[in-house]
């Protein structure tokens, strides 16, 4: 039930949902904000896009040789607009560490051709490397090389991308 404040056709005054959800009924609508004040350079006052859900990463390398066995993959993410911010959980099996940039796959939307940045990085058993998206559902640790072998190796990232 809507609660209005002041004449019906006017719906001015606050407004307070009593009990529900505020259904956005059509493609690219939202809430706009174009009342505030703006940057220079400003394209847009609408936010028209929110979403949360589950993904599940994969370990691999670009120049191949890793030969992992998954125990453990979860991945979050959040997307307001066109930002998405993922956390990746993965406890891994490695046999060999194998040669190449390390990588994960599986993000849930591609990036745009710009880098991403990393945030509360896990890589104890990446050597040193920067980071660097690509234009696809992967985050390459370039410079680096996987660096570990055993069982049970926990590996985690927090990450903020642009959506292509």
């Amino acid at each position: 039930m809507l609660k209005t404040v002041g004449f019906p056709s006017s719906r001015t005054g606050d407004q307070t949902i009593v009990d529900g959800n505020l259904v956005i009924g059509t493609s690219g609508k939202g809430i706009d904000f174009s009342a505030a004040s703006h940057a220079a350079g400003m394209t847009s006052e609408l936010l028209d896009d929110y979403e949360e859900g589950t993904f599940t990463p994969v370990a691999s390398s670009s120049g191949g040789g890793l030969v992992a066995t998954t125990v453990t993959a979860s991945g979050n993410y959040t997307k307001v607009g066109n930002l998405v911010y993922v956390t990746v959980n993965m406890v891994l099996a490695i046999t060999n560490a194998g040669t190449g940039t390390p990588r994960i796959t599986g993000l849930p939307y591609s990036a745009a051709a710009i880098a991403g940045v990393i945030q509360g990085v896990m890589l104890a058993f990446i050597t040193t490397g920067s980071v660097n998206y690509v234009s696809t559902n992967v985050v390459n640790f370039e410079g680096a090389t996987w660096n570990i072998s055993g069982s049970n190796r926990t590996f985690g990232f927090s990450a903020v991308y642009v959506v292509a």
